[in-house]
């Protein structure tokens, strides 16, 4: 089902930008901080929507806690 909207004057639409809006702080992040999260991880799990096996992360996480520092930084 389709619908015609009528034309809207969109000037009057407030702004999105509010001043109260902050930043976020900067991510401080290890690389033995991503290999402690990939040591922790429960590898009895199902893989997520990028189909990598938990186990095979925490199975590799020697390897893989620098490029992920890398990428994540």
């Amino acid at each position: 089902m389709y619908t015609v909207e009528k034309d809207v004057n969109f000037n009057n639409l407030p702004s999105m930008l509010a001043d109260s809006c902050s930043q976020m702080s900067p991510l401080v992040l290890t690389k033995d901080d991503v290999d402690k999260k990939l040591i922790h991880l429960k590898t009895e799990k199902s893989p997520g929507p990028d189909k990598l096996h938990p186990r095979v992360l925490y199975e590799t996480h020697s390897v893989i806690a620098y490029p992920l520092f890398l990428i994540y930084s």
